[in-house]
């Protein structure tokens, strides 16, 4: 068979079943299409990243402790005392490299945390309060107003 031949073969067959040659494109349209745009979500979270980074400075290195997970919750970055100021003394002496440790946590105001709890009572949304912020966390407790707030909501 000559290409000519095989070229007005595979015209005619697009010709007789136009729905599925339409079909057909449209599907490699809308595959080709979804591929592309992954690509560019890919690439636009990729330098959000490295924006992000290169806005610290190229001397700059957080360091946080873990985080925890309780059940299907995530309480978040920070949330476990893994790291200690014996930590941040040991870095500033045993690395040659580390100019400045500065350790440290946001301590909480009171009225913060009553107005978040006073907005989730009011919206039947449940309150889960993890501690108060600050450099001893864990000394400092997670009881706010004479009680411990352990509400989780419900995943089913």
């Amino acid at each position: 068979m000559s290409t000519l031949t095989i070229l007005i073969s595979a015209f005619r067959a697009l010709q007789r079943n136009k729905m599925r040659s339409f079909l057909t494109m449209l599907g490699i349209i809308i595959g080709v299409g979804a591929v592309i745009a992954m690509l560019a979500i890919g690439q636009g979270a990729e330098y959000s990243v490295k924006d992000q980074i290169a806005s610290l400075g190229t001397n700059v290195l957080i360091i946080l402790p873990g985080s925890q997970q309780q059940g299907a919750i995530r309480v978040g970055a920070g949330s476990m005392t893994t790291l200690t100021e014996e930590d941040a003394q040991a870095m500033q002496r045993d690395c040659p490299a580390v100019a400045f440790v500065s350790p440290g946590a946001r301590a909480m105001k009171p009225s913060w945390v009553r107005s978040v709890q006073r907005q989730c009572s009011r919206d039947k949304v449940p309150f889960f309060f993890k501690q108060w912020g600050g450099a001893r966390k864990t000394q400092a407790g997670r009881v706010l107003d004479g009680r411990t707030f352990d509400d989780f909501p419900d995943f089913k």
